[in-house]
């Protein structure tokens, strides 16, 4: 975490009772997008409360060796400059093939107007060009992780 992402941490932090608070172990930082302009997009979204879930590619994850995402984990997500924007808290997490994607989570995922087939299409889009650029394997069976969160800072 830079400085910067440390203090909004801490502001949040501030908010709360002190037996309440979180460790910072139960925290990560996320632009939830790998591309600036996106990014940015992204966490407006979220900070709008428009967007309360995201999806990603499994395989991505273990490429990146990045951090799962675990219920009741803390995000600072962060714009596409790698500045704080919010907190949220990640409610559920779950794993399943690309084409077994709800309505429903697509709808919580707040982007383009909100249908399954919008949504289908875009993280189509994106997947099979990320999963192209990086060496990975894509197809409607590829396992996504789903994460559903809400926002607790700013309120």
């Amino acid at each position: 975490m830079t400085e910067e992402q440390n203090a909004f941490w801490r502001q949040y932090l501030a908010t709360l009772p002190a037996n309440q608070r979180p460790t910072d172990d139960q925290v990560v930082v996320d632009t939830l997008s790998h591309h600036t302009v996106r990014a940015n997009e992204v966490a407006t979204l979220v900070s709008l409360n428009k967007k309360k879930a995201h999806c990603r590619l499994r395989s991505s994850l273990e490429e990146q060796n990045a951090v799962v995402p675990q219920n009741g984990q803390y995000k600072v997500v962060l714009n596409g400059h790698q500045r704080p924007v919010c907190i949220v808290k990640i409610t559920k997490v779950s794993y399943c093939p690309f084409n077994q994607v709800s309505a429903e989570f697509a709808a919580r995922e707040g982007e383009g107007d909100g249908s399954y087939q919008c949504w289908h299409e875009a993280h189509w889009g994106y997947f099979s060009q990320y999963a192209k650029t990086h060496g990975l394997h894509f197809d409607e069976q590829s396992d996504v992780v789903l994460e559903e969160f809400e926002k607790v800072y700013p309120l």
